[in-house]
C-alpha cells in the first residue's frame, strides 16, 4: 500500500477513493514551500489541462475535507492556518460556473463553507445561481442552503461579501418547490402557487423568466439583463405576461395590507424591470396599483418602488407626471433616480424647481444648476449688471 505524507501532516494512502486528488494537493503544497505563494499561478492552469472538468469538482471536495481534517487537528500541527489559506486559496481559483457540478456536490460545499473556518472568507453561492438556472432546487441542497442561511453572519472578510451571500440565498430559496406555502409571509407566495401549479411550456418558460431575477442585482438593470430579459420574455409572450401581472398586481387595490419578504422585493422589482420591457396602455393602470398598495412594513419595499421609474420614464411627460408626484412624495427621499425623473418631467412641462419646493415634491437642497439660474436672474434684473455673459451659455 503506498502512503504519501503532505508537508500539511495530511496521510492520504492508496486505499483512499481520493487518494491521486490528494497527491495532488501534495505535490501543489511542496511547490509552495519551495517556489512561495507564486505557485498557485503555475499550478492552476495545470490542473485545468491534466485534469477532466468532473475531477475538478472531486478535487474541490477532497480540498473541503482536508481543510476540515486540518482544523481538527491543528493543535498538533505546525502553521497550520498557513496551509489552510493556500488550500483555500486554491479552491477559490477552482470555482466556476463552468465545471459539471451536481446538486449533491453543491450541498457538500455549502455544508463545508458553513463549518470549516478556512472557507468563511467566501461562499459558494454563485455555483448554487448557475446550478438553479437550470435545475429545480433538489430537498438536499435546499436543507443546506437552510443550515446555511441560519449561520451565515459572521462568515464574510466584509460587510458587502455578507449582503451579497444574503440576498443570494434568499432568492435561491425562493424557488424551493418543497417549502410550504405561507400566505401571510409575503404578497408572492401566490406566484409561487402559480407557478408549481403550470404545466407544460408555460411552466418552464415562467421559471426561467423568475430564475433570471437575482438577488444582488444593481440599482438599474444593465443592457445585457435586458438583452436576456426580451428573450426569456417572448418566450412566453406580452399578452400572457400582462394578464398575469395584472392578477398578481390585484392585490394593491384591495387596500388590505401586503407582506413583503426579502426575495419577495426581488421579486417584485423584476417583473416591473420585465414590464419596463413592454410597449401596452394596458399596462398603465395595472402597474400604478402598487401606487396603492398597503404594506405590514416598509423595509423591503423602498427597492421595488424605485423601480417604478423605469415604467414611469416610457411614458409621456404629461401622463407620468400624476403617478410621478405620488411617487416621490412616498418614496423621494430614498433613491436620486425618482427625483431626477421628477427633475427632467416638471423641465419638460415648464414647472421650475421652486415650484417643486412649495409643492412639498424636492426634499433635497438645490442643486448647483438650480442655484446657478436664480443667481442670474437676479443678476438680470440689477440695472448695475450690465455686460454679465450667462455661464450657462458657454
Amino acid at each position: 500500500m503506498q502512503v504519501t505524507a503532505g508537508p500539511d501532516g495530511f496521510l492520504t494512502t492508496s486505499g483512499d477513493p481520493g487518494f491521486a486528488l490528494n497527491v495532488v494537493l501534495t505535490d501543489y503544497l511542496r511547490a509552495i514551500q519551495e517556489e512561495g505563494d507564486k505557485a498557485l499561478e503555475a499550478t492552476l492552469p495545470r490542473l485545468r489541462k491534466e485534469l477532466s472538468k468532473r475531477d475538478l469538482v472531486r478535487l474541490i471536495g477532497v480540498i473541503h475535507r482536508r481543510l476540515a481534517w486540518i482544523e481538527q487537528h491543528e493543535h498538533e500541527l505546525a502553521e497550520p492556518q498557513s496551509w489552510q489559506r493556500r488550500l483555500s486559496r486554491l479552491a477559490k481559483n477552482l470555482y466556476s460556473p463552468k465545471l459539471p457540478f451536481e446538486a449533491a456536490d453543491l450541498a457538500s460545499m455549502v455544508a463545508a463553507h458553513r463549518v470549516t473556518r478556512a472557507l468563511w472568507w467566501f461562499g459558494p453561492e454563485e455555483l448554487v445561481v448557475a446550478f438553479a438556472e437550470t435545475h429545480d432546487l433538489p430537498p438536499e441542497l435546499a436543507t443546506e442552503l437552510r443550515r446555511y442561511q441560519a449561520q451565515l453572519k459572521g462568515k464574510f472578510q466584509n460587510q458587502a461579501g455578507y449582503q451579497v451571500a444574503v440576498q443570494h440565498v434568499h432568492m435561491l430559496l425562493w424557488h424551493d418547490e418543497n417549502d410550504p406555502l405561507d400566505s401571510k409571509r409575503c404578497w408572492s407566495e401566490t406566484i409561487r402557487g402559480d407557478l408549481r401549479e403550470m404545466t407544460g411550456p408555460a411552466r418552464t418558460h415562467w421559471k426561467a423568466l423568475f430564475r433570471h431575477i437575482k438577488g444582488n442585482a444593481p440599482a438599474k438593470p444593465s443592457k445585457g439583463w435586458q438583452k436576456e430579459a426580451q428573450a426569456r420574455l417572448a418566450a412566453i409572450g406580452e399578452k400572457e405576461f400582462v394578464d398575469r401581472l395584472a392578477a398578481w398586481f390585484a392585490p394593491f387595490q384591495r387596500q388590505v395590507p401586503q407582506s413583503l419578504s426579502v426575495p419577495g422585493s426581488h421579486v417584485l422589482r423584476g417583473l416591473l424591470w420585465y414590464a419596463a420591457l413592454i410597449d401596452d396602455p394596458a399596462l398603465g393602470p395595472i402597474l400604478l396599483m402598487l401606487l396603492d398598495a398597503k404594506w405590514k412594513a416598509k423595509r423591503n419595499v423602498e427597492k421595488t418602488m424605485v423601480a417604478l421609474v423605469g415604467v414611469l420614464a416610457a411614458q409621456p411627460p404629461a401622463v407620468r407626471w400624476a403617478p410621478l408626484q405620488r411617487l416621490q412624495l412616498e418614496w423621494g427621499t430614498t433613491s436620486g433616480q425618482i427625483e431626477d425623473l421628477l427633475r427632467a418631467t416638471a423641465g419638460e412641462l415648464g414647472i421650475s424647481a421652486d415650484e417643486l419646493r412649495a409643492q412639498g415634491l424636492l426634499k433635497s437642497p438645490p442643486g448647483f444648476g438650480d442655484l446657478l439660474d436664480k443667481m442670474m436672474e437676479r443678476l438680470q434684473s440689477a440695472r448695475f449688471a450690465i455686460g454679465i455673459v450667462d455661464p450657462r451659455a458657454r
